[in-house]
């Protein structure tokens, strides 16, 4: 289980340097044991992308769409430099259910033309930036 944290929104057009990285995490309620932690860590990309959602009638299964999927290298700059964006253009479709839900969830994933596998969009935009993963 991962933990996730909400921070407050920005918009690259408006710059995007340490000092706004800095303002986003002081405004944001994160944990203090996860703030401590990131202390002196920077951003290594910057991801963009479109999303939908939809939820079951009941409530118990929400699926994601993503598309027009961007990744920039961060380089501290105020603005992410447009010649190291790379695009990618497939459509992610993910499944998100409780677990008590988990044996219900074929009868909705098999009617999917598609085979299931995983999908990281960090993995896929450090790759991009050719920043390799480090083990």
């Amino acid at each position: 289980v991962k933990d996730s944290f909400r921070l407050r929104g920005f918009h690259l057009a408006d710059g995007c340097d340490e000092q706004l990285i800095e303002q986003c995490f002081n405004a944001s309620e994160i944990a203090e044991d996860c703030r401590l932690e990131m202390q002196g860590c920077s951003p290594a990309i910057i991801n963009r992308y479109q999303r939908r959602y939809f939820l079951s009638a009941d409530g118990s299964c929400r699926i994601t769409l993503d598309w027009d999927l961007q990744f920039y290298r961060w380089s501290g700059a105020s603005l992410p430099s447009t010649q190291s964006v790379y695009t990618d253009e497939r459509v992610i479709l993910e499944v998100k259910y409780a677990v008590p839900v988990g044996p219900d969830i074929d009868l909705i994933t098999e009617h999917f033309p598609y085979r299931l596998s995983r999908f990281s969009k960090y993995v896929v935009g450090i790759e991009a930036a050719g920043m390799g993963l480090a083990c």
